[in-house]
This record gives C-alpha cells, structure tokens and sequence, in this order.
C-alpha cells in the first residue's frame, strides 16, 4: 500500500495517496516506521507540518534516534513557531553526534526567532541543496 501511495503522490492524486498511505500504517507491524515517515515527508515536502510532526513523533516514539525522523520534526517545529521545542529537540539530536553543526544552527535561530518574535512559517533552517540533510530539513519543497 506504500508503493500505491506514492504513486497516486507522484502523479498528483493526494486523496488516493493519503487513504493509501493510512493503509498501509495500520497494516504495518508496530515496530515498522517506514511508512509513516514516507507520508510525514511527503506532508512536509507540501508544508503541511502539523500532519507531518504527529507522525514524526510516532515515528520517534518507536526509534527515538532515528534522525530521519527526528531532523524534519526539528525542521517543521520551526517552521510552525514552536521554537522552544524545536531548540530542545535539536539539543536533543546534538547528544547523538552527527550532524551537531546542523542542530546547532536550529538551536541558534529558535533561539534568535524567539529572541524576535518571528512569525510561524517564517523561520526555516537553510542548508545547501547537496547536504544529505537538505531533503530532511527542507519544509516546502513541494514535488
């Protein structure tokens, strides 16, 4: 039911693909997070982080370092205005040690965003397109 998911995604037929990809999460045995992290990015990808973040943290409740779904969560925290939990959730990420230099940028602009009063969906961490964490980080990049 994944696979049908995403392709009523690729070819545009949202309403197939969500009903595919419920499916398919009840279907899964507990333990397996795949496909609700595939619909959580494919939900991100859109901009739609409130969906996305529920299931990120299903996701994380399963695997808890799992930076697959734990680096977008951060992403679309700050992307909805949460920026005390995202700057938590990044120092989080930093104790697992990779990529510390990309959780201390989330920290850093939760940090500057509630320093400012930043509006929600203001606020998106910046990484360059071929940094294996731009597809993760990116809220917005609809395809």
């Amino acid at each position: 039911h994944e696979a049908m998911a995403e392709s009523y995604w690729n070819i545009g037929m949202y309403g197939h693909a969500e009903q595919e990809y419920q499916l398919s999460m009840r279907l899964a045995p507990p333990l397996l997070t795949g496909p609700m992290l595939s619909y959580a990015h494919r939900l991100r990808t859109r901009g739609n982080c409130y969906p996305a973040v529920e299931l990120y943290k299903r996701a994380l409740k399963v695997r808890p370092s799992n930076m697959a779904g734990l680096a977008p969560l951060i992403a679309c925290r700050l992307f909805l205005g949460q920026y005390r939990v995202a700057a938590a959730e990044a120092r989080l990420a930093m104790t697992y040690g990779w990529r510390e230099e990309v959780f201390r940028q989330a920290i850093d602009l939760a940090e500057s965003a509630l320093a400012v009063g930043a509006t929600p969906g203001t606020v998106r961490i910046s990484l360059p397109p071929r940094d294996e964490l731009f597809e993760y980080m990116t809220v917005g990049l609809s395809r």
